[in-house]
C-alpha cells in the first residue's frame, strides 16, 4: 500500500488516470444501466466505450508506467465521445465541454490540449442547436476564456513542476540522482522484473576511509573527490545503468539485464578503476579506494530487502580489508570454503 501511495504521489498524471477510472466505474457504470433501461441505447453504448477505454488505459498506465500513450488515448476518446453524443444531448451537452477543456489540459501537453480543445469546440458548435450569434457568441467567448486561462495556468504549473521535480530528484553536490530518485527507480525496476523477467543487480558502494580525505584535504577537497568519483562512474557505466547518491560517501548503482557473473565483473571493473584513477585532493597521489557489495534482485524482494542484502555484502567487503567486491549470493559459499579449510 505504501508503494501504491508513493507512485500516485510522484506521478500526477497517473493519479489522474487512476482517479478517472475509479470515477468512471462508480459514476458512469450506473448511468449506463439507466440509459439502457430508459431506451437511450446509443448514448449508453458510447458511455460503455468510454468506461472500457478509461479502465484499459488505467491498467496499461499502472502496469507499464508509460503514461503518455494512455493519456493521449483518453483525451481523444473522451473528446470524440462528447462530439458523438452532441446530437443526442442537445444544448445541455455544451456544459460538458468546459469539463473536457480542463480534462484535456490535465492529460496532454499544453499545446496539444489547446489544439484539441479548439477542434472539439467547433465540432460541438456545429452539432449543437445554437443557431444565432446571440446564442453562439457567449458560448464561444466563455470557451475561449476558459481554455485560454487554463492553458496559461497549466503551462506555468508544468514548467514549475518540472523544475521542482528535477531539483527534488538530484543531489545538489554531485549532480547525480539522489535517494528519492532511487525509490522511484526501484518501483520501475520491480515492475519490469515482474512483467518481463528482466534480471537486475544492485551495487552498494562506499568510499574507503573517506573521513581521512576530509581530515587531510578539508571538506572542500572531500566534496571535489565525491564529484570526481561520480564523474568517473558516470563515464564508465552503460546508459541503461543508473547511479544514485545514497548518502554521505555511499552510492548505489542499479544494473539492468545482468546475471551474477556479469554483475560481479562490472563491480570489479569499477573497483579497480577507482583505485587507479581517483586520488586524494590533499596530495594528488594517495589513491582513494571503494568497497562494493552486490546482490541480484529476487522475486520476493522489495526495495528494503534488496538494499539490505547489498549492504551486508558491502559490510563483508569492508571487514575483509576494503578495496574489494563481495557478492551477497557468494557469502555463504565463501564462508563454507573457509570453514572447510
Amino acid at each position: 500500500m505504501h508503494r501504491v501511495k508513493r507512485r500516485l504521489e510522484n506521478n500526477y498524471k497517473l493519479s489522474l488516470i487512476i482517479g478517472l477510472s475509479v470515477f468512471a466505474i462508480a459514476g458512469i457504470g450506473p448511468i449506463i444501466l439507466y440509459r439502457f433501461y430508459s431506451g437511450n441505447t446509443f448514448v449508453a453504448l458510447v458511455d460503455m466505450v468510454l468506461l472500457l477505454t478509461v479502465t484499459g488505459a488505467a491498467i496499461y498506465a499502472w502496469t507499464t508506467d508509460n503514461i503518455e500513450p494512455p493519456a493521449m488515448v483518453l483525451a481523444l476518446v473522451v473528446s470524440g465521445g462528447l462530439v458523438l453524443m452532441m446530437p443526442k444531448l442537445g444544448t445541455p451537452g455544451l456544459f460538458w465541454y468546459f469539463t473536457l477543456v480542463v480534462f484535456n489540459f490535465g492529460m496532454l501537453r499544453a499545446k496539444w490540449a489547446l489544439f484539441l480543445n479548439v477542434t472539439v469546440m467547433w465540432l460541438v458548435l456545429y452539432l449543437s442547436e445554437l443557431s444565432s450569434w446571440d446564442e453562439l457568441l457567449p458560448f464561444v467567448m466563455s470557451a475561449l476564456a476558459t481554455f485560454g486561462f487554463t492553458f496559461i495556468i497549466v503551462y506555468r504549473s508544468d514548467m514549475q513542476r518540472m523544475r521542482l521535480e528535477q531539483t527534488s530528484l538530484t543531489d545538489a553536490l554531485t549532480g547525480i540522482a539522489n535517494r528519492r530518485a532511487l525509490d522511484q527507480e526501484l518501483d520501475l525496476v520491480f515492475a519490469h522484473f515482474q512483467r518481463f523477467g528482466i534480471p537486475f543487480g544492485l551495487l552498494m558502494l562506499d568510499l574507503d576511509n573517506f573521513k581521512r580525505v576530509n581530515d587531510t584535504a578539508g571538506h572542500e577537497g572531500g566534496d571535489a573527490a565525491l564529484r570526481a568519483f561520480t564523474g568517473l562512474l558516470t563515464e564508465s557505466l552503460r546508459k541503461e545503468d543508473r547511479l544514485f547518491r545514497y548518502g554521505g560517501e555511499e552510492f548505489v548503482v542499479v544494473l539492468a539485464n545482468v546475471e551474477q557473473t556479469t554483475m560481479k565483473q562490472v563491480a570489479q571493473v569499477l573497483c579497480d578503476l577507482v583505485a587507479e584513477e581517483l586520488k586524494s585532493p590533499a596530495d594528488h597521489t594517495t589513491p582513494i579506494t571503494v568497497s562494493i557489495g552486490a546482490s541480484l534482485l529476487q522475486a520476493d524482494d522489495d526495495g528494503e530487502s534488496w538494499i539490505h542484502r547489498a549492504d551486508k555484502a558491502l559490510y563483508a567487503a569492508k571487514a575483509g580489508g576494503r578495496n574489494q567486491v563481495v557478492v551477497y549470493e557468494e557469502i555463504d559459499h565463501m564462508q563454507s570454503r573457509g570453514s572447510d579449510a
